[in-house]
């Protein structure tokens, strides 16, 4: 037999299991080599996505790195000479002699668009007879509140604006009640907030005291010769609020009145109504309370840091929602003397004319104070003690 035969055992005495042994160690040496294969192929998928990651995160940064060691140093000083600047159009007073350290053109600090190149020392056109200009955009100036106004003379003033509401004017106020007690026999004025004339009968009374008296009167005229009783018995009368014609046309028809009419003694409105027909009435007793709204008053606050501004006599201007464009003028007729605890604010007062009485008590109003700046104590010492205002012109 051929000793190089593979099919042939080299030893003919060896064992069995020696035999199966052997490719029993070199099979497990395989696996932990493909072990690890596996986990070195793995290692490198997991590098590979992190540094596609590392790059596409930084890609920004590792750009403007590259530009920065691949650009021409002689084409970036040509671009920027050293008599040129970079400048915002939109904002000209920012302006920078140099680039970003990266070397990228600077950006605006306001706006945030790259700067413009400009030579040194240029200044923006500006239209003609126009000395100076300073740009906001729509957003800034809405932002802020800015108006713009033509120039003109004017009284300078300082203006304070708060917010009132509309109050009866206790001068026009009337309280009618009863100087003599009876019953009410009929309501001729029968509800709240209707209005009445002046000399109006508003409620019909019959009185036992008012019947005695007008007795006693025409006792005293048929007697003749008691002039002075009867004339403290008209007076009497009067007392209780009878009208002198009334008493007139009672001696005149010569029979005692059972009724008595009590009038309106002002025109306005019905603003308290306090009794209803048959009811007993007292002497003093309030029946109708009336109020005219010819003229009103208008009752603001003011802050305390602001009442060192406020004087008699200064001039109003009031404006109410429920009549846009229409201004209501007054002069400042009270000051308060207490200042509100709760508010810290003091109330001042002025009245309005309310023709058609488009101002109705309960309604709120914005409130103008003019104060002139005479009484401004940061005018009086910059225009000093005398308080004189300075003229100032437009170029």
């Amino acid at each position: 037999m051929d000793m190089n035969d593979p099919m042939e055992p080299s030893n003919p005495n060896a064992r069995p299991g020696a035999e199966i042994a052997r490719p029993s160690s070199a099979s497990g040496w395989q696996r932990l080599m493909l072990l690890v294969r596996v986990v070195e192929i793995r290692l490198r998928f997991v590098v590979i996505l992190v540094g596609v990651g590392l790059v596409i995160g930084y890609w920004d940064t590792l750009q403007n790195h590259w530009d920065k060691w691949t650009r021409n140093r002689s084409e970036t000083a040509a671009q920027v000479a050293t008599d040129n600047e970079f400048y915002c159009p939109m904002h000209p007073w920012v302006a920078r002699s140099d680039r970003d350290p990266d070397g990228s053109i600077p950006k605006c600090p306001i706006c945030g668009m790259s700067l413009s190149t400009r030579k040194k020392g240029d200044k923006p056109e500006l239209p003609a007879n126009v000395t100076g200009r300073v740009q906001f955009s729509p957003d800034r100036i809405r932002l802020a509140g800015l108006a713009t106004e033509k120039v003109a003379y004017r009284r300078l003033v300082k203006e304070l604006t708060t917010v009132g509401s509309v109050r009866y004017d206790e001068g026009q106020l009337s309280r009618i009640v009863t100087r003599v007690s009876g019953y009410v026999e009929k309501l001729l004025v029968n509800s709240t907030y209707e209005q009445v004339m002046l000399g109006q009968p508003m409620v019909e009374l019959y009185s036992p005291e008012l019947v005695s008296a007008v007795r006693e009167l025409l006792l005293m005229r048929k007697a003749g010769g008691q002039a002075e009783l009867a004339g403290l018995a008209r007076k009497k009368l009067e007392l209780f609020g009878v009208a002198p014609n009334e008493i007139d046309e009672v001696l005149r028809a010569g029979d005692a009145a059972h009724r008595l009419l009590i009038r309106s003694p002002q025109q306005g409105y019905v603003i308290r109504k306090e009794v209803v027909r048959g009811a007993r009435v007292e002497v003093g007793q309030t029946l109708f309370e009336v109020a005219d709204l010819s003229k009103v008053w208008i009752e603001a606050d003011v802050y305390e840091k602001d009442v060192a501004f406020l004087r008699a006599g200064q001039a109003i201007e009031a404006t109410v929602e429920a009549w846009p464009g229409k201004v209501f003028h007054g002069k400042v007729s009270l000051v308060h003397p207490m200042l509100e605890q709760e508010t810290r604010t003091n109330t001042i007062r002025f009245s309005v004319e309310n023709e058609g009485v488009l101002l109705r008590p309960g309604m709120y109003a914005t409130v103008k104070i003019s104060v002139p700046l005479s009484e401004v104590e940061g005018f009086r010492s910059l225009a000093g003690q005398s308080g004189a205002a300075s003229t100032v012109s437009s170029p």
